[in-house]
């Protein structure tokens, strides 16, 4: 009976592996096969594992009510402490026997107790579940778990197709399509199919061959795309680099003709040219020229010496401590040409301290003030060391002279002979004053300087944080004490100079005569006795407010129209008028 059963059963097998289902095939051979030996098979003991089968647990819900215990479970957490206190050594099985064994033997009575108060927790607990499955909180937790439980199904579905075809299916793909298990092998089903797969797989090589020096094109393309828009790009910054430059010399151009034409006004009208004015200054002064040419045949004389004048605008310039010469032009003001120089070396302007003309050397009788000669060669010094200094104001008077250089930096001018700054070697003439007790005054005007140094206390020390000038080396170890000199005032070699002012363009005129140098000097002492700073440019412009001004209190006038923020003194004034209006009667 087993002989004529077995084969049927084999036959049944290679059936369904026809047909897909291999696995499940052979699984049902080898149960008939053990029917049918009439052999059963040893029952193995059940062992009772993890959740019962066929409950579920809850499933636990973020953020929603606690589920209540039941009766049973509230009497084992009450009395399991108690037993465990009582026989210490039991083991937690044989205290839940005991506790079952316990709860069985209970009277009615008691347990309904416990019943009791486990209802009316379930009642609690199905309110506040209610409530919660109207939140939304409850609603986006149902959307996890039903996403969570479709991509599990997912998962089980390819895993099986992978299991029975050897390739995981697409939903909805056609479960008729040839699989690894479905031809068997040796056939001439398997041989053809495996032909035609090969075919398509040199099909693909072929494709992908192709693909790949197309895209081999494509990228020496790209290449040489990205050569020629850098190249683009280069000549692009060449051409912005080039346009800059031009602005940049046209804007010196115009400076320069603004400043040459300016003590030129058109006749008829007296107007005279602004940047913004140039071009409308031009075309009227061309045309009153061209209305009558004799008669404004000096005027043309005028203009074509001004012209002239416009090629010598070129100043050289050199950094003090030692560097190629450099070539400077197109500036009105000290600010401007320290932009000059520092563009010509490739530094930045806030590197320069101050610049002497004619001079590498820290010599402030030839520090450049207001006013350039057209032959004045230009030394440009740059921050060097810092150090800082301690001292002790044991009088009113430090013994220094500040100046600044127009541009935020103040520093020492002269020092006094005898002085408390005197008796420290570390301080010198030409050094920048940074700090005063860490306090930086780096942008602050030479009178607020010294106004701060005049305001210390006495008797209590405080702190100087300087920057000397960069030194060549035929210049390490000085340390100059500089006396008063009569020639101290002029810093322009030639008759003409270029005259630099703090609003407006910069003007060509002639140089001061004698008699001016000699009134600017006199001022300067001035603002160094009332003030403690020396300054040309400003004893110079005070000089010409004087010169206009019949009377002290119309230069009292013209001083706060012009240089209000100084807020002069009106006894200062009086001396100022006096050395400029009335110099026999100074005293010195």
């Amino acid at each position: 009976m087993a002989h004529s059963t077995k084969p049927a059963a084999l036959l049944h097998a290679t059936g369904k592996a026809q047909h897909g289902n291999f696995l499940v095939a052979i699984k049902q051979e080898k149960g008939e096969s053990a029917r049918v030996g009439g052999e059963k098979p040893e029952e193995e003991p059940v062992k009772k594992r993890g959740w019962p089968k066929g409950k579920k647990r809850k499933k636990i819900l973020p953020n929603g009510p606690k589920a209540p215990v039941t009766g049973y479970v509230r009497f084992l957490n009450e009395r399991r402490e108690q037993i465990r206190t009582q026989h210490p050594d039991l083991p937690f099985p044989e205290i839940t026997k005991m506790l079952g064994a316990e709860w069985s033997k209970l009277q009615l009575s008691e347990k309904q107790r416990y019943l009791d108060e486990a209802e009316r927790e379930k009642q609690q607990y199905m309110k506040e579940l209610r409530e919660y499955q109207q939140s939304e909180a409850y609603k986006m937790c149902t959307e996890k778990i039903q996403e969570k439980k479709i991509k599990k199904e997912d998962v089980g579905t390819v895993a099986v197709n992978t299991l029975l075809n050897g390739h995981p299916h697409k939903a909805g793909e056609c479960s008729d399509t040839f699989s690894t298990f479905d031809v068997p092998i040796f056939t001439e089903e398997f041989l053809d199919q495996n032909k035609a797969r090969e075919a398509e797989l040199r099909r693909l090589r072929k494709m992908n061959t192709e693909f790949e020096e197309q895209n081999a094109i494509l990228q020496k393309h790209t290449e040489s795309m990205n050569c020629a828009k850098e190249k683009l790009e280069q000549e692009l910054a060449q051409e912005e680099r080039q346009t800059l430059a031009l602005q940049q010399q046209l804007q010196s151009v115009r400076q320069a003709l603004t400043a040459s034409f300016a003590s030129l006004p058109i006749p008829g009208t007296g107007e005279t040219p602004t940047l913004s004015t140039l071009d409308f200054y031009m075309a009227k002064l061309h045309s009153a020229i061209e209305s009558n040419p004799l008669q404004h045949e000096p005027l043309v004389l005028r203009v074509k010496e001004i012209l002239s004048r416009i090629a010598r605008l070129v100043f050289h310039t050199q950094l003090a401590h030692g560097s190629p010469t450099g070539r400077i032009e197109g500036f009105t003001n000290v600010k401007e040409l320290y932009a000059k120089i520092a563009e010509v070396f490739d530094i930045s302007p806030t590197e320069i301290l101050f610049c002497t003309l004619n001079t590498h050397k820290v010599d402030m009788q030839k520090l450049l003030g207001g006013q350039i000669g057209l032959e004045d060669f230009i030394f440009a010094h740059v921050r060097g060391e810092t150090k800082e200094v301690e001292v002790t104001k044991t009088e009113d008077a430090l013994g220094l002279t500040i100046t600044d250089n127009g541009a935020g930096y103040a520093f020492i001018k002269r020092i006094k002979e005898g002085s408390i700054i005197n008796r420290l070697q570390t301080v010198s003439v030409g050094d920048s004053i940074e700090a005063i007790n860490d306090h930086t005054i780096v942008g602050c005007r030479h009178y607020e300087v010294a106004r701060m140094l005049r305001e210390l206390p006495r008797a209590q020390p405080f702190t100087l944080r300087l920057v000397q000038p960069k030194k060549a080396f035929d210049m390490i170890g000085q340390r100059t004490r500089t006396g008063k000199s009569p020639g101290e005032g002029r810093v322009a070699s030639g008759k003409e100079t270029l005259r630099l002012r703090t609003q407006g363009p910069a003007v060509l005129e002639e140089g001061p005569s004698p008699s001016e140098e000699e009134a600017a000097r006199r001022v300067d002492d001035l603002l160094e006795s009332y003030m403690g700073i020396r300054d040309s440019e400003l004893a110079s412009t005070m000089v010409e407010v004087a010169k206009d001004s019949p009377s002290v209190a119309q230069l009292a006038q013209g001083l706060d129209s012009v240089l209000g923020e100084f807020a002069f003194p009106p006894e200062f004034v009086a001396e100022v008028w006096a050395a400029v209006c009335h110099p026999k009667g100074d005293k010195e």
